[in-house]
């Protein structure tokens, strides 16, 4: 894991759709090898696992939404490891934005109370809702929602889990909706946000950047307190 840092370092935008993260051939090569190398078999433990369990986890048939971007799993044991480190209070609530087929919700369902995804697409939310149900947890609410217009339950939020699902034109107004938000219900909330691609409107929006986390190979993880 990487020391505390002030910084967010910018993220790359050659990848297809200006800026969501594509996993290329080489860089697959490379954190395979890292797992040899290193005796961390829990990317494969949890991909054995999905299959497993016969989630859904892809679709090859996902189109780039016209604002945001595709969806990809961020479930598993890094989210794990971060929201471990956070040291989440009893009874917490957690926003997943963009929560896409659901399995970063299901990750998320371990560790707090309740569980809110919101996603723009029926077709995305359909899948997640057959997951959930394959799983059988009941502390998941799902929300074919526009994250700009969603309200229902956002003042118990205390949590907001995100991997770049939106550009910096839609974050601004999601941003702005947390922030009246916390003047309705003031409270302490807490940002989690995977490949901080928005992470100048965040800071715009009076969120603070605390730290950054980062396991081996994995995306970066910034945390955002109000």
């Amino acid at each position: 894991m990487t020391a505390p840092s002030a910084e967010v370092e910018p993220v790359r935008r050659d990848a297809p759709g200006g800026s969501m993260p594509f996993e290329s051939e080489r860089h697959r090569l490379v954190r395979i090898a890292t797992m040899f190398a290193t005796g961390d078999w829990s990317p494969l433990v949890y991909a054995l696992w999905l299959r497993w369990r016969g989630l859904e986890y892809s679709n090859a048939n996902d189109a780039l939404p016209k604002e945001g971007h595709l969806p990809q799993n961020s479930g598993g044991p890094v989210l794990a490891k971060v929201i471990r480190s956070l040291r989440v209070p009893k009874g917490s609530v957690v926003l997943d934005l963009g929560v896409g087929m659901g399995l970063a919700a299901i990750t998320l369902s371990r560790y707090f109370k309740l569980v809110i995804g919101v996603d723009h697409s029926p077709d995305l939310i359909a899948a997640a809702k057959r997951n959930v149900t394959k799983m059988g947890i009941d502390n998941i609410q799902l929300h074919c929602a526009d994250a700009r217009v969603f309200s229902d339950g956002l003042d118990q939020v205390t949590h907001v889990y995100m991997f770049n699902p939106f550009p910096e034109s839609v974050m601004t107004v999601v941003m702005g909706n947390l922030r009246c938000s916390l003047t309705r219900a003031p409270r302490r909330l807490t940002i989690i946000y995977m490949y901080p691609f928005c992470h100048t409107a965040i800071l715009a929006a009076g969120f603070v950047h605390k730290r950054n986390l980062q396991f081996r190979r994995s995306h970066r993880f910034a945390i955002y307190e109000a």
